[in-house]
């Protein structure tokens, strides 16, 4: 008989159930007849009331019964119990027997017998025979007719599933035409609360009414936390799921050109690479220390000297007779530089004395040229030629790009963010878009410290903890300002250098992409990035860890140098009273 309900009808008279002393389970007994007589039953039930009894008289015989929830309504306005030897009835929810007017009484007044209740007995009227009667873990509360009539309904335990989620309360009781009331609130992490449904799908809540006859399980609805925005990985809270990744960085890109500007880009450098046409000639040095330049002689002008021709007809060059004509067989000519002296003529021809003895001379004419004149020397001057340089001009620029595979540092590749979206493991619990931290570098674990006006490598001494804790407030970039907790005055580049071993200092802020740091994940650690100079880095003077180390710019290496950790403290105040 175990799971069974017997129900019995107002029109029986008589109704008797012997159960030979056996154990049943989840056995319910609802009788309406003018007699019920209940021998020998040992029953445990784990939902619903195992007595509802509306009979005037009723006899209990060696019956023992446990319940989750009430063990008997008896619903007579004037019911008659006699007992028959040890009757116990146990509640485990402490609400074991709802009754009206009730009469206790021996069966037998040879046989000793009494009722053992564990729980409260709610009774709307009076108990008579109490000396049959003993309680524990409970009294004999009076109730009033109203609310008799809502325990006499029903009394039914609600079971909470939280469904994955944990719950403080896993079981209630609730009546028939009555709301639920108070209802817990489970929790699971990465996940909201949305609700206690049932199986059908039907939402209840404190005020939804109780309406079933038989015990309830409902089930906790969840709705996924929503996740929050993209942050930078360093700003995520403790036990948070991250649901979505990506990283932002900037990409080193070169470039040539042969003009000496490019809209957008950086100049690093310039190398000639070949020479223009040749220009020239000019008559002056062109020289401007990078023309490719150089000279030669040339004639600006010549010297000559008049040579004066004569001829004659003879028969010998020198002495006898000649003619201007081809009288004498032979034709000679005479060349000098200088005139010779006319005499006199012959036939109207002039005639001109050439001596060529000392006593002697003969007579020579004019030739048609009568004179010529012959090249001596030539005057020289300088002339130049020379090429203009023509250059190659190198270029970079850098370039904003996003990637949803890891980024590492490297020669072309920093400023990186690490870019997370995630679910908190309790709702809303978003991380803010600042946080006080102590910077430390990673390798000694020393933090680095604001030093009159500069930046050091510092000490574990609680006395300058303000000096060596640092306020991060996050940029719309990804970027960082850090201030100083001693003045205010944030981390800075000085002079928005590119060149290593630039000083960092603390100054006070302006807004300047000197003084707004990319926080890069490196090697377990992060690299401290200036944004107005990504090919660089925070970096130890030296590689040096020893107190009061100044802490420079440098070119991105790679080395522990350049690796710090960041240790966000959640209560700052906490941390500088010493309590760390």
């Amino acid at each position: 008989m175990e799971n069974t309900e017997f129900i019995v009808p107002e029109s029986i008279s008589y109704f008797e159930l012997r159960g030979n002393a056996a154990n049943y389970r989840n056995l319910k007994i609802k009788s309406e007849a003018a007699t019920t007589v209940l021998n020998g039953l040992n029953i445990t039930t784990t939902s619903g009331t195992p007595l509802d009894i509306s009979s005037e008289n009723v006899t209990f015989n060696r019956v023992n019964i446990s319940s989750t929830g009430f063990v008997a309504i008896l619903r007579n306005a004037n019911a008659n119990v006699g007992l028959y030897g040890s009757i116990s009835m146990n509640s485990s929810n402490g609400k074991a027997i709802v009754c009206r007017n009730t009469t206790l009484s021996e069966v037998d007044p040879t046989i000793s017998s009494s009722l053992s209740v564990v729980g409260n007995i709610y009774i709307c009227g009076n108990i008579a025979g109490q000396n049959l009667l003993t309680i524990t873990n409970g009294n004999i509360i009076n109730i009033s007719d109203e609310e008799f009539e809502k325990y006499a309904k029903g009394c039914y335990q609600v079971t909470f599933d939280a469904n994955g989620g944990l719950a403080d309360t896993e079981v209630k009781t609730v009546y028939y035409g009555t709301e639920y009331g108070e209802l817990p609130v489970p929790t699971m992490d990465y996940y909201s609360f949305d609700g206690w449904y049932k199986e059908s799908g039907e939402v209840v809540t404190a005020s939804t009414v109780f309406d079933g006859n038989t015990d309830i399980n409902l089930y906790a609805h969840w709705n996924k936390n929503n996740p929050s925005d993209w942050v930078p990985a360093i700003e995520v809270p403790n036990d948070a799921e991250i649901v979505n990744e990506k990283w932002t960085y900037k990409q080193k890109e070169t470039t040539t050109s042969s003009s000496n500007s490019k809209d957008g880009w950086i100049r690093y450098d310039k190398q000639r690479t070949s020479w223009g046409a040749t220009q020239g000639p000019v008559y002056s040095d062109p020289s401007n220390g990078v023309r490719n330049v150089w000279s030669e002689s040339y004639v600006t002008s010549s010297n000559y000297k008049t040579i004066y021709h004569y001829y004659r007809f003879a028969n010998s060059y020198t002495g006898g007779n000649g003619s201007y004509t081809n009288y004498y067989p032979n034709y000679y000519q005479y060349d000098f530089d200088y005139p010779l002296e006319e005499t006199s003529p012959i036939d109207g021809h002039a005639r001109y004395m050439y001596w060529y003895s000392r006593s002697n001379w003969t007579g020579v004419y004019a030739c048609d040229p009568y004179t010529t004149q012959e090249w001596v020397s030539d005057n020289y001057g300088t002339r130049w030629y020379y090429q203009d340089p023509v250059y190659t001009y190198y270029y970079y620029r850098y370039v904003d790009k996003e990637s949803s595979t890891e980024i590492n540092p490297s020669s072309t590749i920093s400023g990186i963010v690490h870019w997370v979206k995630y679910v908190p493991k309790n709702a809303n619990e978003f991380a803010p878009q600042e946080f006080d931290a102590l910077i430390l570098h990673k390798e000694s674990q020393k933090p680095i410290e604001s030093h009159d006006g500069n930046i050091i490598i510092g000490t574990e001494n609680l006395s300058v903890g303000k000096y060596q804790t640092w306020h991060f407030t996050r940029n719309s970039d990804g970027t960082y300002t850090i201030a100083s907790h001693a003045d205010g005055k944030v981390i800075d580049l000085e002079g928005l250098s590119t060149t290593s071993g630039a000083n960092i200092m603390v100054h006070p802020a302006n807004g300047g992409t000197n003084q707004q740091w990319y926080i890069q994940e490196c090697d377990g650690g992060y690299n401290i990035v200036p944004k107005c100079s990504p090919v660089g880095v925070m970096d130890l003077t030296g590689g040096k860890t020893d107190d009061y180390t100044n802490v420079q710019f440098y070119h991105y290496n790679g080395s522990l140098a350049q690796i710090f950790s960041i240790r966000i403290l959640p209560d700052l105040q906490q941390y500088l009273s010493g309590n760390k």
